[in-house]
């Protein structure tokens, strides 16, 4: 009778044990379903996220601005001329070039058709960096009014939608220095003048005249 029940409680702690690993294990497939759950969630909140970003403004970069139909840049020649450029407009495009060599400094104006070109639609950014190693490769920018700033991509285009000056380049006038011979010559005349008296006088002036004529 000892032995049955020895084995009757042995049994029944066996029972209770495996149901206290049953639970056991049960909370914690519960609580790893649970941290799944929970990560997946954090995937999706960091797609959607990421799909709600508005995308990057090109202007940060510091790329150019062509909404407004203006386009800007600066280049220089191959004899050292450094200029700059500004080019505004919608159907007729006006280029303004403002150069300096050393101690020179000069600006024109070259005009073109750029829509004219049926490739200027879909190429416009193929066709400014274009003109401006057209730019670059002026061998006296602003002064050869047959030289055409031309693209490659409106190659077979008409001529107006490459650039050709309009204006002639405008240089600052530089004042003369003035001439003391001259202002001597007038300061003898008058003291011939002074001196040649009677019919001598206007021999006199007349000389005078031819001498500062010749010399001023």
């Amino acid at each position: 009778m000892m032995c049955v029940k020895g084995i009757a409680l042995v049994l029944i702690f066996v029972c209770i044990a495996q149901q206290f690993l049953q639970v056991d294990s049960q909370a914690i497939n519960t609580k790893r379903g649970e941290n799944r759950k929970g990560k997946r969630r954090e995937k999706q909140g960091s797609s959607a996220a990421k799909a709600t970003l508005p995308p990057r403004d090109r202007n940060e970069s510091g790329s150019k601005d062509s909404s407004d139909g203006t386009f800007t840049g600066r280049f220089s020649t191959p004899d050292k001329t450094r200029c700059t450029w500004v080019a505004t407009g919608i159907d007729v495009f006006v280029l303004d070039i403002s150069c300096k060599k050393r101690t020179k400094t000069f600006d024109c104006e070259y005009t073109a058709k750029p829509r004219s070109c049926p490739e200027y639609a879909s190429r416009a950014k193929v066709y400014w960096k274009q003109i401006v190693r057209s730019l670059k490769r002026l061998k006296k920018p602003c002064h050869n009014s047959k030289e055409l700033v031309q693209t490659s991509v409106c190659r077979n285009a008409p001529k107006d939608a490459h650039f050709k000056l309009s204006t002639a380049p405008q240089i600052p006038l530089q004042p003369q220095p003035r001439n003391k011979s001259c202002a001597d010559l007038a300061d003898r005349q008058k003291l011939a003048e002074d001196y040649c008296g009677g019919a001598w006088s206007s021999l006199c002036t007349f000389f005078f005249a031819m001498v500062e004529t010749e010399n001023c």
